[in-house]
């Protein structure tokens, strides 16, 4: 058994204007309050998945309060991508993926949490589905 590594290097960021361009482009999207995710299936990239994550300015005026739900989204997805890593390699698929946060009130990181493994589960059902 493969030891699980709780981390989340550059290399799983998304962070290249081209390849963002192109998830908003021709990604698909789904929802789930309070979240909208857009993720598009690639070629052979080096990491099983990219993540990109998001909250508007225009909900949250305060740079503080923007750059800690991104801190509690990312830390929740840290924890919790392995169950992604285990779907999309099932699947044999690589992907970017776009989190934005959309509610109007600053959350915690329990609801955070439970909120991204409930995204992880219907993104592995989406694919899943697709193949």
């Amino acid at each position: 058994m493969q030891k699980i590594r709780y981390t989340f290097k550059k290399n799983e960021r998304l962070y290249l204007n081209k390849q963002i361009i192109m998830l908003i482009k021709k990604g698909k999207h789904l929802r789930d309050f309070p979240f909208f995710i857009r993720y598009l299936v690639v070629n052979e990239i080096d990491a099983p998945a990219k993540l990109l994550i998001t909250v508007p300015k225009k909900k949250f005026k305060r740079a503080v309060d923007r750059n800690r739900i991104k801190r509690l989204i990312r830390e929740a997805y840290r924890l919790n991508k392995h169950y992604l890593y285990e779907c999309l390699k099932k699947n044999n698929v690589n992907i970017f993926l776009s989190i934005s946060y959309f509610a109007e009130k600053m959350p915690d990181y329990h609801s955070i949490e439970a909120n991204i493994k409930k995204i992880i589960e219907k993104l592995c059902q989406k694919l899943t589905d697709e193949k």
